[in-house]
């Protein structure tokens, strides 16, 4: 892997038009015909954007490659993320990841993306202050090195990687609209279950956490404890969630119907009880 080096003095004359190079990277905004030129060249051109959503806290890159012979389908991807540069940064690194899935030879590539803050940190402009935004460039890093082509990046205006761009918001959206899905089955599911520990009349107190409840289907007492890592001794809850570390089930695990009634007996909110695991991102 080579990194163009040349400063912003420098001048090359590309087929009769002038490009400057601006601090290791070109400064390339609406040149589509320039950009037309590194084809020629025999160049890959990768573009990269990111969309972030705030609220999910996710981010979602869509990568664009092309080559003088042909335009390779567009990729799109999710992940989680820390804002709108990180989520710039991660489309740069999965940039790399779909280059390294072409067979034929490659000998140039020219990144482009249209976040100056990106490219600066890449390029090493920038000093990279938080860890998550170090660790990506890192990451970067790492992966051009493994690469055995030479490698460029271009700054750009955003309607010159308007397609990925779009493709990366489409991308967000489709996985904001899968995340609630799974909440609202998440927050059915436990409804169902409140409804049907309604059926728990009996129940006896063990101490001021923890309480047996009797199944009306089994007749067995379960002991359950909501503090300070729910727990329940019923088949159900020890068949999924009793080899689990206290982690996990903090993270994943969904109430049991025993422990809906003890939540009850205890005038406790179960979905704030369980908030974490029924709201959960991913």
């Amino acid at each position: 892997m080579v990194i163009n080096n040349n400063i912003a003095s420098e001048v090359f004359d590309y087929n009769d038009e002038i490009r400057f190079i601006v601090n290791r990277y070109h400064d390339l905004q609406d040149g589509k015909n320039r950009i037309k030129d590194f084809l020629e060249k025999g160049y890959y051109v990768v573009k990269c954007d990111a969309s972030y959503d705030y609220m999910l806290k996710r981010g979602s890159a869509a990568v664009e490659v092309q080559c003088k012979e042909r335009n390779y389908k567009p990729k799109k991807f999710t992940f989680e993320s820390v804002g709108p540069v990180h989520s710039e940064l991660r489309s740069i690194w999965y940039g790399f990841k779909v280059l390294e899935k072409i067979k034929k030879p490659i000998g140039k590539v020219l990144i482009l993306n249209d976040n100056l803050f990106a490219i600066n940190l890449v390029v090493g402009n920038f000093t990279p202050r938080r860890s998550y935004i170090r660790d990506i460039v890192d990451a970067i890093k790492r992966r051009m090195k493994e690469m055995k082509f030479e490698v460029e990046f271009g700054l750009v205006r955003s309607k010159t990687v308007r397609r990925v761009d779009r493709l990366a918001k489409k991308r967000i959206k489709c996985k904001g609209k899968e995340i609630n899905q799974r909440i609202n089955r998440r927050i059915n599911i436990v409804r169902k279950r409140i409804e049907e520990s309604k059926k728990f009349t009996r129940y006896r107190w063990i101490d001021n956490a923890t309480i047996e409840i009797k199944d009306t289907a089994s007749n067995y007492w379960f002991r359950v404890c909501l503090s300070p890592v729910p727990s329940c001794t019923c088949y159900w809850w020890r068949r999924r969630w009793g080899s689990k570390s206290k982690e996990i089930i903090k993270a994943r695990a969904l109430p049991c119907v025993h422990m809906c009634k003890a939540a009850e007996i205890l005038n406790i909110d179960i979905f704030r009880l369980f908030q974490r695991q029924i709201y959960r991102k991913n």
